[in-house]
């Protein structure tokens, strides 16, 4: 739907619309009951994509995919090489991370490295996720850092 949206440059009012058209079964049911609950409550209607797709999130992501997302978020470089924590990072960021910003992916591969690495990559101010991972690794593979 985010892809969608997009390349077709929708409003947020028009991404709500749309989405709540493709509902079917029993998510078209949960959402009417939704609508419904906060029009009772005199709560103000959800009038954004992100809102309505994180409230359609928190009913239907399964809790394997929730604690998957758990594992991203503790994961650490710790005692692993850089490789191998690259590895492992990416493998989450094909998986989970089509949703965060550059920003938020380099924020959360930067803040999870070795202390020395991170610092390393503050001084020389790394803008993008690819910096950042030429950066250590080239960092590793020169012995830079004595463990």
């Amino acid at each position: 739907m985010d892809h969608y949206f997009d390349w077709y440059d929708m409003s947020n009012e028009r991404r709500i619309q749309f989405a709540k058209m493709k509902l079917v079964g029993q998510a078209r049911q949960y959402w009417t009951n939704v609508e419904k609950l906060m029009r009772l409550r005199h709560q103000k209607a959800i009038q954004t994509w992100d809102k309505m797709k994180l409230k359609l999130q928190e009913k239907y992501l399964s809790v394997s995919y929730k604690r998957l997302l758990d594992q991203w978020q503790c994961l650490t470089q710790g005692s692993r090489p850089v490789s191998e924590y690259i590895k492992k990072f990416d493998q989450f960021l094909v998986r989970y991370g089509k949703d965060e910003s550059d920003v938020i992916v380099l924020s959360r591969f930067h803040s999870k490295l070795k202390d020395e690495l991170r610092h390393e990559l503050i001084i020389r101010d790394v803008s993008t996720l690819e910096q950042a991972i030429q950066i250590v690794q080239d960092l590793d593979q020169s012995s830079f850092f004595i463990s």
